[in-house]
Order: structure tokens, then C-alpha cells, then sequence
């Protein structure tokens, strides 16, 4: 990031298109920075998350619970890998477009070679035309790298809002079963003690519930923090 502030600097006041493309990857890189210093510093709150995670699929026993899970998983993986697939697709797109001069020399030569372009402006302080294929493959590593974290840190987020949500959805489940409960032929107080235990056992899911969102929510404070900034 330090040669792209630099190239800010050269540029603020001579060319405002090119401060403003600075300003937008500095915005960019420096979210991929907070995401991974993110998940180094809560890397023992992450441990625990999904410990309390597999907890959870050990510990159910109705197949209808395990079934809201693995649904709520299921959605999960698909967000994950839909956005995971539409992210690097871009990547792919980004970081060949600056080898379009190269081509249109090819396709369509001019009296001079085209400029060399570059996936972002930065200053290294070398002839960048010269040094082209190792500043250019230079770039294309910090961008795939940049774009990994995106994508793993929210793939992330994803599957633990998904499970919370699973959770939250055990809970009513719970709560409706214990509406649904017939007086058996003994007695009501059997019926009583049944929808007591339901509602207990729908209470702790439920304190569970909100206990792993304040969790997730304390794990993502800096990115919060972030967000707002920008906004």
C-alpha cells in the first residue's frame, strides 16, 4: 500500500482520474487487511465459535432438528460458493484487462507501441515499462491474494449467521411442538411436565442463539468499526 500512497501524493492535483482510482484500491486493500488482522486477533473467539458449532450437530437428537441444520447449512454453502465463484470470476476479468494494449498491438498495430498498463497505479520508484512482467505479476499476486481473504472471511460470516439462524429456527420449531402437545390418557399434568420440558429445552437453544450472535458480532467489531468509517 505504501507505493500506491506514494503514487496518490505524485498525483493529487495533476490528475484527479488517477487519484480518484487510488483512493478507490486503498479503500479496497485496506478492507483486506482489516478482514485478515480480523481473523488472526479473534482467532481463539473463531475456535470456539465452531466448536460450539459441531456441539451442536452432536448433541441433537430429533431428525427434524438436524434437519433445520443441515438446511441452513446447505443455504450457507450455497451463498459461500455462489459469491466465492462470482468474486474470482471478477478477479479473472480484472486482472487480465490491463493486458489489453499487448493484444490491440497484436490485432491492431499502431505507428508506436501501445502504454503498458498495470492492474493499479503505484509508485515503485523503477521504469515501470521496463520492469512491466514482474510489476505486473506483482500485482496479479496481491490482487488474487486480496480477493482470497474477501472471500474466505465472508464465507465465514456467512455459515455462522446461517447457523444462528438455524438456531433461532430450532427454537420456534420447539415452541410450536410444544403448542401441539396432547393430554395423554393419565393425566394433564403429564401433558403439563411435557410442554415444560419443551419450553425449557426452547429457552436454552434460545439463550445459546443469542449467545453465538453476540459472539460473532464481538469477532467482527473492527470490521464494523471499518464500514462505518467509510460510510
Amino acid at each position: 500500500m505504501i507505493p500506491q500512497v506514494i503514487r496518490l501524493v505524485e498525483e493529487w492535483g495533476n490528475d484527479m482520474d488517477i487519484v480518484i482510482e487510488v483512493i478507490g484500491s486503498l479503500i479496497y486493500f485496506t478492507g483486506s487487511q482489516i478482514k485478515y488482522i480480523t481473523c488472526v486477533s479473534v482467532e481463539s473467539q473463531m475456535k470456539f465459535l465452531y466448536e460450539e458449532i459441531a456441539r451442536h450437530w452432536k448433541t441433537l437428537t430429533s431428525e427434524e432438528e438436524k434437519k433445520i441444520l443441515s438446511q441452513y447449512a446447505q443455504d450457507g454453502y450455497d451463498l459461500a460458493l455462489g459469491y466465492f465463484i462470482s468474486i474470482n470470476i471478477i478477479l479473472v476479468g480484472y486482472i487480465t484487462l490491463p493486458l489489453a494494449p499487448m493484444l490491440l498491438d497484436i490485432i491492431d498495430p499502431l505507428n508506436e507501441t501501445r502504454p503498458k498498463a498495470f492492474p493499479y497505479f503505484a509508485e515503485y520508484f523503477i521504469d515501470d515499462q521496463k520492469y512491466y512482467f514482474e510489476l505486473t505479476v506483482h500485482g496479479w499476486i496481491v490482487c488474487i491474494l486480496s480477493v482470497q481473504i474477501y472471500g474466505t472471511f465472508d464465507a465465514t460470516y456467512t455459515q455462522l449467521v446461517q447457523h444462528s439462524c438455524a438456531l433461532f429456527a430450532i427454537v420456534e420449531y420447539r415452541l410450536n411442538k410444544a403448542t401441539k402437545i396432547e393430554p395423554s390418557s393419565s393425566s394433564v399434568k403429564e401433558k403439563d411436565e411435557a410442554i415444560y420440558n419443551e419450553m425449557v429445552d426452547a429457552i436454552i437453544y434460545h439463550k445459546q442463539a443469542i449467545q453465538l450472535v453476540f459472539r460473532i458480532k464481538l469477532s467482527l467489531n473492527l470490521i464494523s468499526l471499518f464500514l462505518r468509517i467509510l460510510i
